[in-house]
Order: structure tokens, then sequence, then C-alpha cells
């Protein structure tokens, strides 16, 4: 995730706006705006889910849903970054990983 540092310079230098040119796409400055894209950290124990959501909650951060066990075995909660992107935290029974922590089955 970028800083905030970055942004503000993009923003304020035309950067951000160059690149939204290049693509054809609009600026959203809302904050309140589904932008279509969740995005996942997937944990090993259901308890790190917790964790995880406990640490977002003790930053200021805002919780979309309380960790709770899923009806498939799993368990999952989400929240919102700063630029009110939805993470969603999950832990997935069936899922393994490699050596470098990347997913290898869903």
């Amino acid at each position: 995730m970028p800083c905030i540092k970055q942004l503000e310079y993009y923003y304020h230098s035309n950067q951000l706006k160059n690149l939204a040119n290049d693509t054809g796409l609009e600026i959203i400055t809302s904050k309140n705006v589904f932008k279509g894209v969740t995005f996942s950290i997937n944990v090993d124990e259901p308890v790190q889910v917790d964790l995880t959501i406990k640490q977002v909650k003790n930053i200021g951060g805002t919780i979309f849903s309380e960790p709770d066990d899923a009806f498939w075995g799993g368990r999952t909660a989400s929240f919102a970054d700063p630029e009110n992107n939805v993470w969603e935290v999950a832990f997935n029974p069936d899922s393994t990983f490699d050596e470098r922590g990347a997913m290898l089955t869903i």
C-alpha cells in the first residue's frame, strides 16, 4: 500500500491526474465509494483473524464485519484501510501455502 505522503505528492503534482487521463477513468474523491475490488489477507489459524481485526481496531480502523465462523468451516472478517479499500481477513481450513507464504489452494 503506498504511503500517504506519496499519494499526496502524486495528487498535488498532477501525476495522479496524468495517470487517470491515460486510463480514461475519473478520479473519485469521495471515500464512501465501493471500488468493486476487495483484498484478502489469508491466515494460517482462525485466531489470527481475530488478532488482525483487534490490531485494526487498536489503530482506529473501520471494521465492516467482526470475526465470524463461516458456513464452509473457515473464519472471516473485513475492514477498510485509510483509502477505504475493503480488506477481508480469512482462515480457510483447506488452504495450503508454500515456503514464501503464497496460497497454493483455495
